[in-house]
Parts: structure tokens; C-alpha cells; sequence
């Protein structure tokens, strides 16, 4: 754990462990939930606080507030540490790690534990298992629990809804980080309405043989947020992405579009073509279906809209516009 940890935060790391799991007065509970066992692990936030401080180039002290995003921020450190106790007891290493919140039973029974210390503070953690898959991990919202909502034909917004989770939960898979939507608006838009075309980070386009084309429009913290979720840690809140963040933000909404138009009626025959827009393209005339998104990625989020032309949507429509 030990070395793991100091090579993955780049700073001096001393770690702890016994059968004796120590008193914790105020902890986070970090938790792998399988079908069979639940692994937690629970830490005290200022340890939290000195791997946040240590991933985003600090010196590893716990000068950070203790809030939501910090905890997030420290969630892959912790992985790896409930991961190294995994394998040091012949088990798999978790696939997920959830962070639950403040640890509110003191009376779960932790079988070890110990101290870690990133900058000069040894801090707290001990580790307990107990039965399979928990009810009260935290999940995303309703809609990006990505379970895939098969959509009725006849309900346009019910087809454009289950594109866009299965685009979000495609995503999800690529930067194997989770991707919660704080909130989903779809508006129709009718022919011969402008819609705003406001400036952003990264524009890009899926044509596909008919009128209008798809558009997803991302501004500066959703491209930030991409590159945490790629790089599982915390990047500064920026409006200007860097070159390599915006490289590796669009090729992952490349992904996230293709997987839109496999669910859409008028686009499912492929023939697309997808290239990247200019700052300030004409707004668009055509009928649209508008999807505007707020996404978090890696306890960063941005805005991301989508422009869908109707005919795309609506079976009846793509058989009149397609060819």
C-alpha cells in the first residue's frame, strides 16, 4: 500500500496496518459492492483531504475543505488502497469504489486497520466487509443509472431520452469513471426557429444522408471534466482547455455520438460522418429536438447540448429525409 500509494500520489507516503482497528470519531466510508461480499474502508477526511491536496500537486497536507468534491477527488487513492488489501487477502481487487458519505454506524464491525500519513499527519483508516450489494450506495440520478430505457417508436422524447443515457452510460464505460447528469431538459424546436449556437470548447457534427445534422456542443468545464474522468484526478475549472484535454475530450464524444445515432430511427443504417465545428456555425433552421445536459465526471461538471434533427427521432420523418 505503501509504495503503491507513492507512486501513484508522487510524494513520500507512510502506511500502517494491524488486526486492531483504531477509533474513528468522524470518518468517510468508501464501499465495493458485489453480489456476494461488500468491501468497505473507512478513512478520516483529513486523510482524504491530504490525497485530494497530494493529486492535484499540493504537498499532501489536509488543508483542503472537507466537502463533497475533495472526497470525490480522493476516491481513486482509496480505491487502490481497498484494492492492495484485496489482494493481499487473495480476493479480487474491486472493480468500483463508491464514496457513501460520512460513516454513520459506529457499530460496524471492522476486522483491521491503521495509520497513513502523505505529508507530516498520520491519519486513521480501517477496513470491514459484510453482506452483499448494500441499498444505500450513492447513485446518480434516475436518468444516468443508465439502465437503457427501451423507448416506444411513437414517443420522440422517450427515444431521444434513451439515446442520451445510452450515450452517457457508453461514455461511462470509456472513462471508466462515473458520470452522474444532474439535470436533463428536452425542447422542440420547430422549423424555421433559430436555435443559439452560443460559443463554446468543442463543437462536433454527425451527418447522416439527410437535412441537418447532429450537434454536440460542450463548453469548458465538460471538457475539463472528460479529462478527470480520464485521467482519474482532479484538473483546475477552466473555460480554456488545454490541447491534449480537448484531443482527449473529443475523442470521447465522438464515441458518445456514434452511440446516439445507433439508438436514433433515421441514423441506425450508419453512413456517418463526424467532423468538428467552427466556433460560430449558423444556427440552425431545421426541426430539432434540443437536449441540454449537466454532467459531472470525476466531481467536475459542464454543460453539454445536443441538437437533434427530428427527422432523425421520428421513424416517419427519417423515411421522408434519409436518401
Amino acid at each position: 500500500m505503501t509504495l503503491e500509494l507513492a507512486a501513484y500520489l508522487n510524494r513520500p507516503v507512510r502506511c500502517t496496518a494491524s488486526v486492531d482497528a483504531p477509533a474513528m470519531p468522524q470518518a468517510w466510508r468508501y464501499q465495493s459492492a458485489g453480489d456476494d461480499t461488500t468491501m468497505w474502508i473507512d478513512v478520516e477526511p483529513e486523510l482524504a483531504a491530504a490525497f485530494a491536496d497530494a493529486m492535484i500537486g499540493g504537498d499532501g497536507s489536509n488543508s483542503l475543505r472537507h466537502g463533497r468534491r475533495v472526497a470525490h477527488v480522493a476516491q481513486s487513492a482509496v480505491a487502490r488502497m481497498l484494492g492492495d488489501i484485496a489482494q493481499a487477502a487473495a480476493l479480487e481487487r474491486p472493480a468500483r469504489v463508491d464514496w457513501l458519505g460520512a460513516a454513520l454506524d459506529s457499530k460496524s464491525v471492522a476486522f483491521g486497520g491503521g495509520r497513513c500519513a502523505v505529508a507530516t499527519d498520520s491519519l486513521s483508516w480501517r477496513i470491514g466487509a459484510g453482506p452483499g450489494r448494500q441499498p444505500n450506495v450513492e447513485r446518480p440520478s434516475s436518468m444516468a443509472a443508465f439502465a437503457l430505457p427501451t423507448a416506444p417508436p411513437d414517443d420522440p422524447d422517450a427515444v431521444v431520452h434513451a439515446a442520451v443515457a445510452a450515450m452517457c452510460a457508453h461514455m461511462q464505460q470509456l472513462l471508466r469513471s462515473q458520470i452522474l447528469v444532474e439535470s436533463e431538459l428536452i425542447a422542440k424546436v420547430e422549423s424555421g426557429e433559430h436555435v443559439p449556437m452560443k460559443s463554446v470548447a468543442l463543437r462536433l457534427a454527425l451527418t447522416s444522408g439527410g437535412h441537418g445534422a447532429l450537434v454536440a456542443s460542450l463548453d469548458g468545464p465538460a471538457v475539463t471534466a472528460i479529462g478527470c474522468g480520464l485521467a482519474s484526478s482532479f484538473l483546475p475549472r477552466s473555460d480554456r482547455a488545454g490541447d491534449v484535454v480537448l484531443a482527449a475530450a473529443e475523442a470521447i464524444a465522438r464515441e458518445g455520438l456514434r452511440e446516439v445515432a445507433a439508438r436514433l430511427p433515421g441514423t441506425k443504417d450508419g453512413g456517418h460522418r463526424i467532423v468538428r465545428l467552427a466556433d460560430a456555425p449558423l444556427p440552425a433552421r431545421t426541426a430539432h429536438h434540443v437536449v441540454s445536459l449537466r454532467v459531472v465526471v470525476a466531481a467536475a461538471g459542464g454543460a453539454l447540448q445536443l441538437l437533434i434533427p427530428s427527422w432523425m427521432v421520428s421513424p416517419s420523418q427519417a423515411r421522408g429525409q434519409s436518401g
